[in-house]
């Protein structure tokens, strides 16, 4: 777990570790440079906290590799300092590895929650449903982040190995993981939801398509999803499309800001990655409200 300024969230975020049904856990807490002396109010909550102070704000991403270089366990589960892991989610999670050879990752779907911890709704995995878990496939992957960061757990040896977070990513680092991880295991999905993810203004996801460094990091890795990834025929058109939407995004982006020159050129970038024109089809019957990743 990183925090920063997170304020009364973080002891909310760590006393659902501490209720966890499964006992044999660490929590690495890394205090990224807070302000707020947040962290005294829990790294004495539990004896199996070990809390980590930097100086200065370094970056979510190199903080999360700090994180995991620190970590001792087979397995690392991440978890915001503004969410809430359900009581049973690391029982779930490790059996699901431990029962899985072959798979490096488990996610799972999620309680929305508001700024100040009322639910708002449910984000389930738009996979194929099976009864209680699924396998997410390249295809799936190359379209879009299926998972919730603090949804998953992961193995931590293989995370090391493929070089933990790329820390040339602000934003999507998490994508870039799992697009890795899914190169060398299987990815599972639970359907119930583990995790409650907080969707409130200081919510870096919340202010998506309104960060220029965000929208570049998720050109960048849909990208990469086109070259690292096995992807069927019917997977590349999918890809292709969020490419698409993803140059529009950015077109959008600079049009806001005057920028008309640069604007035309991502629309043109957005014709030239899928000239089916198979994003206005989908932008047609999705609607989205914000953005449209």
């Amino acid at each position: 777990m990183t925090t920063y300024n997170a304020g009364c969230h973080l002891v909310d975020a760590v006393e659902s570790v501490i209720s966890q049904s499964y006992h044999n856990w660490e929590l690495v807490l890394i205090d990224n440079g807070s302000t707020d002396q947040s962290l005294e109010c829990v790294m004495h909550k539990d004896n199996r906290i070990k809390p980590m102070r930097l100086a200065v704000n370094q970056g979510r991403t190199r903080a999360l590799n700090l994180a995991l270089s620190n970590a001792r366990g087979e397995y690392c589960a991440i978890l915001d300092a503004d969410d809430a892991a359900a009581p049973e989610r690391f029982e779930k999670q490790v059996q699901l590895l431990k029962g899985f050879e072959k798979a490096v990752l488990v996610g799972s779907s999620v309680l929305l929650i508001d700024g100040e911890g009322r639910q708002t709704g449910e984000r389930h995995i738009d996979l194929e449903i099976q009864p209680h878990i699924t396998f997410i496939s390249h295809d799936q992957i190359a379209e879009r982040n299926p998972l919730v960061h603090s949804s998953i757990m992961f193995r931590r040896n293989e995370a090391i190995r493929l070089g933990g977070y790329d820390e040339k990513f602000e934003y999507a680092h998490d994508f870039d993981l799992i697009q890795r991880l899914a190169t060398v295991g299987e990815l599972v999905c639970v359907q119930t939801p583990l995790t409650k993810y907080r969707v409130h203004m200081a919510n870096v996801t919340y202010q998506r398509g309104t960060n220029y460094i965000r929208l570049e990091n998720e050109m960048e890795l849909f990208r990469l999803a086109s070259e690292r990834l096995d992807l069927t025929e019917s997977g590349r058109k999918l890809n292709h499309r969020r490419q698409a939407l993803c140059q529009l995004e950015m077109a959008v982006f600079q049009a806001k800001k005057l920028r008309l020159n640069k604007a035309m050129l991502y629309f043109l970038g957005t014709v030239r990655k899928d000239p089916t024109f198979s994003w206005v089809r989908y932008l047609w019957h999705n609607k989205p409200l914000r953005g449209v990743l």
